[in-house]
């Protein structure tokens, strides 16, 4: 059943095409081929607390194919962190210049405020995230 399948397929795909037999035609086939594809490829699969996480390295050069594993957020909380203690510093200074100088007053009130949305827009937009996927470029 198996070599009949085959055999019909093969036949299908080497006879020309209908339009291939006018002149004015440039459709070609392919000639026919089998070669055996071997890529070795490690699959890992571990557990970090409730979550898994997966791995696919490639056999031959050891390089990381894909991979999902727990996102690490202490970097990012790290640069939030700093982000608002940078903007409470400044956020200080405007308010100590709106009060020692008249003058300048309500540009600065108005500063404060701008620099507080903008703080508060930025601590409510930050998410930490659950997992990092990886893709080698052009591994689909």
């Amino acid at each position: 059943m198996v070599s009949v399948v085959g055999e019909r397929g093969r036949r299908s795909a080497l006879q020309p095409l209908a339009a291939s037999l006018s002149p004015e035609s440039h459709l070609f086939t392919f000639r026919e081929s089998t070669s055996l594809l071997y890529h070795p490829l490690w699959l890992l699969r571990y557990r970090a607390g409730d979550r898994s996480c997966r791995v696919v390295v490639n056999g031959r050069d050891g390089t990381v194919n894909s991979a999902f594993a727990p996102a690490d957020n202490r970097r990012r909380v790290a640069i939030l962190i700093a982000q608002v203690f940078l903007a409470v510093v400044v956020v200080a200074l405007l308010v100590w210049l709106a009060v020692t100088r008249a003058d300048v007053r309500m540009p600065m009130v108005a500063a404060v405020v701008i620099v507080s949305a903008v703080v508060a827009l930025t601590v409510s937009r930050f998410r930490m995230l659950g997992e990092v996927e990886y893709h080698e470029p052009f591994s689909g």
